[in-house]
């Protein structure tokens, strides 16, 4: 399986609000090893949650990490083995809080969820 979206600019301005890029029907299976790699960069430092996992009932996260972004793009990549059986789990990037009235833009590209065989 494959999944990519592309990436656009997202500015946080007068707020510390925070972004949440989610992608459903992400088809995962129990006990299956996957990898999930992407691009991405933000224009000050700051980390961001990467999530795959279901998307209702128990939530139950299959990944569960942290992607540290800086101003030059990195490429991440994440291992993880499916805890449930679900067609319809989301891949989700969050957090980057921002300090009130800061601005700053984040960008991701190059999505690819692959099975590990």
């Amino acid at each position: 399986m494959a999944l990519g979206f592309r990436g656009r600019q997202v500015s946080q301005a007068s707020n510390n609000g925070h972004i949440q890029l989610n992608q459903t029907e992400v088809p995962l299976v129990a006990g299956q090893k996957c990898t999930l790699t992407f691009t991405g960069r933000a224009s000050s430092p700051r980390s961001v949650a990467v999530v795959v996992g279901e998307n209702a009932g128990s939530f139950a996260r299959s990944l569960d990490a942290k992607a540290d972004l800086m101003p030059t793009g990195k490429e991440f990549s994440y291992t993880f083995t499916a805890r449930v059986t679900n067609p319809s789990a989301q891949l989700q990037i969050s957090g980057a809080v921002g300090e009130p009235g800061e601005s700053y833009s984040l960008s991701f590209r190059d999505f690819h969820l692959v099975p590990v065989n």
